[in-house]
């Protein structure tokens, strides 16, 4: 996967590389360039946490850690439209609103009128993964 060393880098947060906007048959797009009407059903973000202490063998070093967690988000628009614009502009904590429900305020789409929280889905996966000895 080519988001883990990302991810690792920067542990505890979320990030989306370039290319994390897919259109519906999966074809992957790079969303820094997304216009607003291109049709992009789905975006990802990725996080890794370190299972132990990474410090034990450096900075961003497995030696110490026994596991990483890693989580998945993607998000999509539950009435059919893209979401290009959300993709290309949203941050790991705007969308960390839109999960949390937290902020109270109707999210802001940058390329028109605020939208309401119930027009997304969100699809939320993790897992670990384990250093084995050699």
């Amino acid at each position: 996967m080519p988001w883990l060393a990302l991810a690792l880098n920067t542990p505890g947060a979320w990030v989306a590389p370039n290319f994390h906007a897919f259109e519906i048959d999966g074809t992957v797009r790079d969303a820094t360039a997304l216009t607003d009407n291109q049709s992009i059903a789905y975006c990802t973000h990725v996080r890794a946490t370190f299972l132990g202490d990474p410090a034990a063998g450096g900075l961003g070093s497995l030696e110490g850690a026994e596991s990483i967690r890693l989580e998945v988000r993607t998000f999509y628009s539950k009435i059919g439209r893209t979401v290009a614009p959300e993709c290309r502009d949203w941050d790991g904590p705007t969308v960390d609103d839109l999960v949390t429900n937290n902020n109270p305020q109707s999210l802001v789409s940058p390329a028109g009128p605020a939208r309401s929280r119930s027009e997304y889905g969100v699809i939320y996966t993790t897992t670990i993964l384990r250093k084995t000895s050699a």
